[in-house]
């Protein structure tokens, strides 16, 4: 007979929680050049992602079921 028994841990969050602690060593090992150059990536990223948003946001789909919440502000 197979019983289940219930786990306390949230195995989905432990996992994340591994994942971002492997990327952060990586991170933390790249050299001065390599970190500058990650910083630069991450800038430009930065300002593509507030691009696509603000064309997103530009919709007239978006920006007209938006106008309700928006006047409630």
């Amino acid at each position: 007979m197979l019983e289940y028994v219930g786990s306390n841990r949230d195995l989905n969050a432990f996992l994340k929680r591994q994942q971002n602690k492997l990327l952060n060593l990586s991170c933390d090992q790249l050299s001065e050049e390599l970190a500058t150059q990650d910083t630069e990536s991450i800038e430009d990223i930065q300002i593509g992602l507030k691009d696509l948003n603000d064309k997103i946001s530009s919709l007239h789909y978006v920006s007209k079921s938006l106008a309700p919440i928006n006047k409630k502000r």
